[in-house]
């Protein structure tokens, strides 16, 4: 037995070092900001954006974290713009509003199929045409809101995919803004920073879509700015650059803290891509001043889960196995108490949810092959993150 626990706490210290960004392969496509990204299973994708010379994009390209490549995809079926909204939902990727060449706002909505590489125009974004808007997708409906169509926005929009329906949803919680961030956690939406009347913000706030409503949550633990760049990845939120700034931050959703990170290793940014795809993370593109785009593009490793104090105290607290497993995953805790254990699907939706005391077996059976997350937690907290993979 003392073998077994050994192993697991030198597993434990060396994931706890984490936190830092290698360089990748450079986005192909041309240097430019203001594009959209997002991920769609292990794979991830940039399109649209403007260049130096002021040149408007509608190409799409994917990218391979399994061999660091770039393959050029159909192009967006709509017009080239830059400073539109993207997300993904499911299987599906969605891309919309935005601004074109010739000054003009945008509302239309495009939906990709990444198997058979083809768009299709979905009805049209609820809200104004619009720029500088924030997209996110929570669990089976994407989401869009704020941005700037001659004046400052913040009127909230739910779209179905099912239906093909908008549905208008209560305004954002803060004050109208353009140029904010946001992300999704499981089963709630994220945004905050952008630019207000009173100039750049650092407020930040929850939407859960069950209640229709918004919840204010602690500041963004950076100075105020906007152009800022967002993923998450399990529970927490990541949130950082912009205002051509280095610094990075996690958001824990289950503390409401904001940690500062490893500072983003590229050139100080604005108008960034960023997504997650599984456990890391990833920005490129972006601009720092006039005439000065990147093509960069850069993996984040974020540090064990629950970070390294937390794991050194915690996390052996808790076995998760088998892994890769097939048919059910065991858990087993040191001590007998309440715990509860939640399981998520890559895309951090929760599709499982359990009490239990001491030990239990999650039956698996239905779920497809791949990435899954999954926390333990007990009356304290956390005590173990991480993810497991269905062969």
């Amino acid at each position: 037995m003392k073998k077994i626990y050994s192993i697991l706490l030198i597993l434990i210290f060396n994931n706890s070092y984490a936190n830092y960004w290698t360089q990748k392969t450079s986005f192909t496509g041309t240097a430019r900001l203001r594009a959209v990204g997002f991920s769609i299973g292990t794979k991830g994708y940039i399109g649209t954006g403007i260049d130096s010379l002021h040149t408007t994009y509608n190409d799409f390209w994917e990218y391979d974290p399994l061999t660091n490549s770039w393959t050029q995809k159909a192009n967006l079926s709509g017009v080239p713009r830059f400073g539109a909204v993207g997300f993904s939902i499911g299987s599906k990727g969605y891309i919309g509003t935005g601004r074109d060449n010739f000054a003009n706002y945008l509302k239309d909505f495009w939906e990709y199929d990444p198997v058979t590489n083809t768009w299709t125009q979905k009805t049209d974004f609820g809200g104004t045409e619009r720029i500088g808007a924030v997209g996110f997708s929570v669990g089976n409906y994407g989401y869009i809101g704020t941005g700037f169509d001659g004046s400052s926005k913040k009127d909230f929009w739910e779209f179905n995919p099912t239906t093909n329906i908008w549905a208008q949803k209560s305004d954002f919680g803060g004050t109208e803004r353009w140029s904010a961030t946001g992300f999704s956690v499981a089963n709630k939406g994220y945004i905050g920073t952008g630019v207000d009347a009173s100039g750049t913000t650092q407020d930040f706030w929850e939407f859960d879509p069950s209640f229709n409503s918004w919840t204010q949550i602690a500041n963004f633990g950076g100075a105020a700015r906007c152009c800022a760049s967002a993923f998450s990845i399990g529970t927490n939120g990541y949130v950082g650059i912009g205002n051509s700034s280095h610094d990075f931050w996690k958001y824990n959703t289950l503390s409401n803290t904001w940690i500062q990170k490893a500072n983003y290793s590229g050139a100080a940014n604005d108008y960034a891509v960023g997504f997650s795809i599984g456990t890391k993370g990833y920005i490129g593109t972006g601009e720092i001043s006039l005439n000065n785009y990147f093509q960069d593009f850069w993996e984040y490793s974020p540090d064990s889960t629950t970070g390294v104090q937390e794991a050194n105290q915690k996390n052996y607290l808790a076995v998760v196995s088998p892994n890769p497993f097939s048919d059910k995953i065991n858990i087993t805790t040191k001590t007998i108490e309440l715990f509860e254990v939640s399981l998520y699907n890559i895309t951090s939706r929760k599709i499982f949810n359990q009490s239990f005391t001491n030990s239990t077996s999650i039956n698996t059976e239905q779920l497809a092959k791949g990435i899954y997350l999954y926390e333990v937690r007990n009356k304290n907290g956390v005590i173990k993150k991480g993810k497991v993979v269905k062969d």
